[in-house]
């Protein structure tokens, strides 16, 4: 799915099966190995389809599975936000100097 779709909308309110938010193939990552890896080791290009598919599948799955188990109106999962990566760099650069600065005295 679109990362615009699943960040700005409510984790309780993403439907999987809604096909226009999904990625084209040529959108998709699955990482630098398994993305430099899947043209060589699997040349048929209806193979790669078919491992598309099952790897939407099990996202789909994945998500009408998680829905029903946890609360996600709970404010907790406001801070996952600030957890992000990008954030939480920004955050560290600006604390660890004032940190390391009070055992200098």
């Amino acid at each position: 799915m679109y990362k615009s779709y699943t960040r700005t909308t409510p984790a309780r309110k993403i439907d999987p099966y809604l096909t226009n938010k999904y990625c084209t193939e040529d959108e998709l990552y699955f990482g630098p190995d398994f993305s430099s890896k899947i043209s060589k080791d699997i040349p048929d290009e209806k193979d790669r389809a078919l491992l598309v598919k099952c790897c939407k599948n099990f996202y789909i799955t994945a998500i009408v599975q998680l829905k029903p188990r946890f609360n996600f109106d709970d404010p907790l999962y406001d801070l996952l936000d600030f957890l992000s990566p990008k954030k939480l760099g920004i955050l560290l650069q600006q604390a660890f100097p004032t940190f390391f600065k009070g055992f200098l005295y």
